[in-house]
């Protein structure tokens, strides 16, 4: 019977060879997938964002401009962003968390881009109008808009597009997945703006979301520039039976503090 030819060992130089060439490839397997998971949560909540900034806008349109009230829309909108239980209570805790958030200059930058700074300025579209309370405000009149003349200009703009309140938000979404989060910091730590450089350095990513809507109100100057302004609503969890607006417990009912919030095309 014919012996099976023996296999001769491979040179001594070459052991260990396999395990090498893995951990060589291993950063690189790592990289690809850890920047694919990286990037189909960006891309989910970049959408989640985009609605929170329509939903912001169409809160302020529908209080004179409100920042504080375009914050609260915010806030709502990206509360689906901080897992926080189920229920009522765990609501409650989401939008807490992303109050605080939107509260933080750090971790989201607003910037009016309509009407501009000329247009906000006295005189102009801006004209002081006598309130029922009795007190005077200054605002950008809402309600002749379709009386109003196109021929006549306010530095450059008629008085509709004075009322078309755009608003870009830039929100540092914090990098999830391990490994990414520091590479994408190392390789962006010095691009962008001092904000974003900032937002890289805290493992975070700049994400921006623009939308531009029709005010339902007049427009309040004072309110619209006022970029500080917080956002209201609970800072701390309210269980079932113990809401503040309703002192004498029951059923528990959320109500939106931006008012009823409604759809458009």
């Amino acid at each position: 019977m014919p012996k099976t030819p023996r296999i001769p060992d491979p040179p001594a130089h070459d052991a260990g060879q396999g395990a090498v060439e893995w951990l060589i490839a291993l950063p690189v397997l790592l990289l690809l997938l850890g920047g694919g998971l990286q990037f189909g949560l960006v891309f989910v909540s970049k959408n989640t964002l985009d609605y929170a900034n329509f939903k912001a806008v169409r809160a302020a349109t529908l209080d004179h401009g409100s920042i504080s009230a375009f914050r609260t829309g915010f806030a709502e909108g990206i509360t689906p962003l901080f897992p926080s239980g189920s229920g009522i209570q765990g609501y409650d805790q989401a939008l807490a968390k992303a109050i605080a958030t939107v509260n933080n200059s750090a971790d989201l930058q607003i910037k009016v881009l309509n009407p501009t700074s000329a247009i906000l300025a006295k005189g102009g579209w801006v004209e002081t109008v006598l309130r029922e309370n009795g007190k005077t405000v200054q605002e950008i009149p809402n309600s002749r808009l379709i009386y109003a003349s196109t021929g006549t200009t306010h530095a450059g703009e008629t008085l509709q597009a004075a009322n078309l309140l755009k608003i870009r938000t830039t929100y540092c979404y914090p990098l999830r997945v391990p490994y990414i989060s520091e590479v994408i910091g190392q390789l962006m730590a010095h691009s962008g703006s001092s904000w974003d450089q900032q937002c890289y350095q805290n493992n975070g990513i700049p994400i921006a979301a623009v939308s531009t809507q029709l005010m339902q109100s007049s427009l309040y100057p004072q309110d619209v520039t006022d970029l500080a302004a917080p956002a209201s609503g609970p800072t701390v969890p309210t269980a079932p039976g113990q809401n503040t607006n309703n002192p004498g417990g029951g059923d528990y009912c959320s109500a939106s503090p931006t008012g009823p919030s409604l759809n458009i095309g």
